[in-house]
């Protein structure tokens, strides 16, 4: 594991790489409500833009400010969240999704763009929408491993396969053109050890149209 914010816990998360990443991959969700049954269109809480470890098809530009060992990298991302079923209920909707990603970080300073970690995420969420109202409760794995190309390059370093098991609650609510969320988690399995309480907590805005044809967006995620 490197000291990367991208793959440290409890971290803000609110850089310019961060969102130009949520916006390579963002996803426009379906309206909201109407599809109920097996693999419906959309999401009741859609993808978090600006969350680094949001599965989706994305790539980025890093630059690792290290005392002594600063290197330039780029992160490829792939993978994906969707609804497994939905049913509506005159308290609300309720659904079930899976997602899975892969996070790979390579040294761009390489000849040969050295594999430096890549991180594995895979999740359950069950979410809730009432309204301008949405909350996700999700029970998720992410696992981390050193690149042999990283290892091999830094004999001293020791290699350490950190995995941990999380679950999260996020409350989420829709205003005109702006979506605020937050709330926390708690990894209840991990190793090595890890503090096992976090927060999470960010702000969305849409300019829809803003450019002609295309919407302008801007997105913060702060852990």
């Amino acid at each position: 594991m490197t000291g990367s914010a991208d793959i440290t816990r409890v971290r803000w998360r609110a850089s310019p790489c961060t969102t130009t990443q949520a916006l390579a991959g963002s996803q426009t969700p379906a309206p909201l409500g109407k599809d109920e049954g097996a693999l419906p269109a959309g999401e009741l809480f859609p993808p978090l833009l600006a969350d680094p470890r949001q599965p989706r098809f994305a790539a980025h530009y890093q630059a690792h400010d290290i005392p002594g060992a600063g290197f330039n990298a780029g992160l490829a991302a792939i993978g994906d969240s969707f609804a497994l079923a939905r049913a509506a209920t005159r308290a609300g909707r309720f659904e079930l999704g899976i997602q899975a990603g892969i996070f790979s970080l390579f040294n761009l300073d390489t000849a040969s763009l050295n594999l430096i970690n890549t991180d594995f995420v895979i999740g359950f969420p069950v979410s809730y929408r009432r309204g301008a109202f949405s909350a996700r409760g999700r029970v998720y794995h992410q696992s981390s491993h050193l690149g042999d190309e990283f290892l091999l390059g830094n004999p001293g370093v020791e290699r350490i396969n950190l995995s941990y098991e999380d679950a999260e609650l996020l409350l989420a609510y829709d205003l005109p053109g702006i979506r605020v969320y937050g709330g926390g988690g708690y990894i209840f399995a991990a190793n090595p050890g890890l503090d096992p309480a976090h927060w999470h907590a960010g702000l969305e805005t849409r300019w829809p149209g803003a450019l002609g044809e295309l919407d302008l967006v801007g997105a913060a995620d702060l852990q």
